[in-house]
């Protein structure tokens, strides 16, 4: 892919949706493409001067690991995000919740994306224990790839992302409210649960 401001903007918004939901995500870092629009801009930037962008993003902590990663892109990859996951996943701060993140919006590959919010949702569905983890968890990465819409992997992680962040929530799940709620064993238990209190 030739550089340019969407993926440039994919390892930084992969990175904070772990600390953020995917709706707030959004918002927090639509400043990334306008301050910086190509990896040589962040490459050749110094670590202090992207720190103000990443800070407002809830990112600073992450200021070294991605100006370490542009450098690498650019001396390695020559300026182009690589798509591969085995490749995504050598650079400078980038796990497996970030490559699955740049595949899957920046390139449209079909990716499972686990994360503490879609690892929770995923847990639910299936009657599984979420741990720790899980998010590294060939069970949990099954469960979701059993799950994605490969034809629309886009907006199924999206959607996946705001169900668990808006309705499927830490505390007090609005299981009523859920679309996916007869297919839950977690929104069923509720519901039979509900049903018996009235």
């Amino acid at each position: 892919m030739e550089e340019d401001a969407r993926p440039v903007s994919g390892p930084v918004r992969g990175g904070s949706s772990s600390q953020a939901s995917c709706h707030a995500d959004r918002t927090s870092v639509s400043a990334v493409p306008e301050s910086i629009s190509s990896l040589k801009q962040l490459a050749a930037s110094r670590p202090r001067s992207i720190n103000d962008l990443l800070r407002s993003a809830g990112l600073r902590w992450r200021v070294r690991l991605v100006h370490r990663m542009a450098l690498q892109i650019r001396d390695t990859h020559h300026g182009r995000i690589p798509r591969g996951r085995r490749e995504l996943e050598a650079l400078a701060g980038v796990g497996p919740y970030v490559a699955g993140a740049v595949r899957c919006f920046a390139y449209g590959e079909a990716d499972e994306l686990l994360d503490t919010n879609t690892i929770r949702s995923a847990s639910r569905v299936f009657g599984l224990q979420a741990t720790d983890s899980s998010r590294r968890s060939r069970v949990f990465r099954d469960a979701l790839r059993s799950l994605l819409d490969r034809g629309h992997p886009r907006e199924f992680n999206l959607a996946l992302l705001d169900l668990a962040a808006l309705i499927c929530r830490p505390r007090s799940p609005l299981c009523a409210s859920c679309p996916v709620c007869t297919e839950c064993q977690y929104g069923r238990r509720a519901t039979l649960s509900r049903e018996l209190r009235q």
